[in-house]
């Protein structure tokens, strides 16, 4: 077989994807996405080593992720979202060097995520596994796929503390979600360096500490969510810089201290929550 593209995404195909599908080789892209597809992904997709984008998201599929598809190392783009995939994430999936998108937002993973998942990815860019249901600590690895722009790990099961090396590494996030886990500790002043951020998401975890100053450091940053943690201390008049910001919210904290009248700055600012804290003294007048 010849085939090198293969489309049959948005339709209401039904029934499963046939192991004869290991028979085209010279397979580049395959689009089965949108559809009514069920059971388990073939281990025989392993055999489309050519392949450098597969798209399956938004169907029934379920079963575990095959070890199988680590063969796919010419991969540049996988969206197995919106799912019922369950189990653990392979290790054999390290191999996909050349991944630039992965998706695997909203569906049943278990276990931790691999540490050395992240070893050879040096192309990412977006990585979404939101979602699911992963547990243990972020893999400092991640600080290895230094192309991020979009990260998301929201609402799991993930708990420790965020690797400094995230802050510090992935300097081109512009999203980064990591709203509604376990993590905790304080939150590094290293996120400094997420001088591109556009929308930082870590509310409904366990983040203990003070709120760091350097946050008035992600100037291009038009959302800032940080509630429902454990942040104590004063909201930092360094927060007067984030000039571009739309949404802030802290609520659900136990901050202390007045409201720094540097707030009143942010002309842009649509959305201010800190209710649900301890602040006191006056409202800023202007």
């Amino acid at each position: 077989w010849e085939l090198e593209v293969l489309k049959f995404g948005s339709n209401l195909l039904t029934g499963t994807i046939p192991t004869e599908i290991g028979a085209f080789p010279n397979l580049l892209e395959l689009d089965l996405q949108n559809n009514e597809l069920s059971g388990s992904l073939p281990p025989e997709v392993g055999m489309l080593t050519k392949l450098t984008s597969l798209k399956l998201s938004l169907n029934p599929l379920g079963g575990s992720l095959p070890t199988q598809l680590g063969f796919l190392t010419m991969l540049s783009e996988l969206d197995m979202s919106y799912n019922e995939l369950e189990g653990p994430l392979p290790s054999q999936l390290q191999s996909l060097s050349n991944l630039e998108a992965w998706h695997l937002q909203y569906n049943e993973l278990t276990g931790e995520i691999p540490s050395g998942l992240f070893e050879q990815m040096t192309y990412l860019k977006e990585f979404n596994i939101g979602y699911n249901q992963l547990s243990g600590s972020i893999p400092s690895t991640i600080s290895l796929s230094s192309k991020l722009t979009a990260l998301s790990m929201s609402n799991n099961f993930l708990t420790s503390t965020i690797p400094t090396q995230l802050f510090s590494a992935l300097t081109d996030l512009e999203l980064l979600f990591l709203n509604g886990n376990e993590l905790d500790g304080p939150i590094s002043s290293t996120i400094s360096s997420l001088t591109r951020i556009l929308d930082l998401q870590l509310s409904y975890n366990l983040f203990t500490g003070t709120i760091p100053t350097e946050l008035g450091d992600l100037t291009r940053a038009t959302g800032v969510f940080m509630s429902d943690n454990e942040l104590v201390g004063s909201i930092p008049s360094e927060m007067g810089k984030l000039t571009d910001v739309l949404e802030i919210y802290m609520f659900g904290n136990a901050l202390t201290g007045t409201i720094p009248t540097q707030l009143s700055e942010l002309t842009d600012l649509e959305m201010i929550d800190l209710s649900s804290n301890a602040l006191s003294g006056p409202l800023p007048s202007e």
